[in-house]
C-alpha cells in the first residue's frame, strides 16, 4: 500500500467513529429524554392517586366535625380549591419545567455548552 492509501484509510476510520460516536450520543439521548417522560407520567399517575385518596380522608374528617353544615361546605371548597390548585402547579412543573432542565442537562452533555446558552436569548 503506498503512503496516500494508508492516510485515506486513517482518516476514513477517524470520520466513521465520529459518526458512530455522534449517532450512539444522540440515541442515547433520545432513550434518556423517553425515559424521562415515562417517569414524568408515571409521577403524574401517582400524583393524581394521592390527590383522590387526601381528598377522600379530609371529607371523612369534615364529616365526624361537630360543626354547623355550612361551615363544612365552606371547608371543603377551600379544600377542593386549595388541592386543584396544587394539582395544576405540580402538573405544570412536572410536564414543562422538569422536562426542559433534563433537555438542557443533556444538551450539556451532547454539545459541550453551559445550559445557559441553550437557553433562547431575551430581546
Amino acid at each position: 500500500m503506498d503512503t496516500w492509501t494508508i492516510i485515506g484509510v486513517f482518516f476514513l476510520g477517524v470520520f466513521s467513529y465520529r459518526f458512530l460516536a455522534s449517532l450512539l450520543n444522540y440515541t442515547h439521548s433520545y432513550n434518556f429524554l423517553t425515559y424521562c417522560l415515562a417517569s414524568c407520567l408515571t409521577m403524574i399517575r401517582s400524583f393524581g392517586k394521592d390527590v383522590v385518596t387526601v381528598k377522600e380522608r379530609l371529607i371523612k374528617q369534615m364529616e365526624d366535625l361537630d360543626i354547623p353544615e355550612e361551615e363544612k361546605e365552606v371547608m371543603k371548597k377551600r379544600m377542593e380549591k386549595t388541592l386543584n390548585d396544587w394539582q395544576s402547579v405540580t402538573f405544570v412543573r412536572v410536564v414543562a419545567v422538569i422536562p426542559k432542565e433534563q433537555m438542557l442537562h443533556q444538551a450539556f452533555i451532547i454539545f459541550g455548552r453551559t445550559p445557559q446558552s441553550c437557553l433562547p436569548r431575551r430581546s
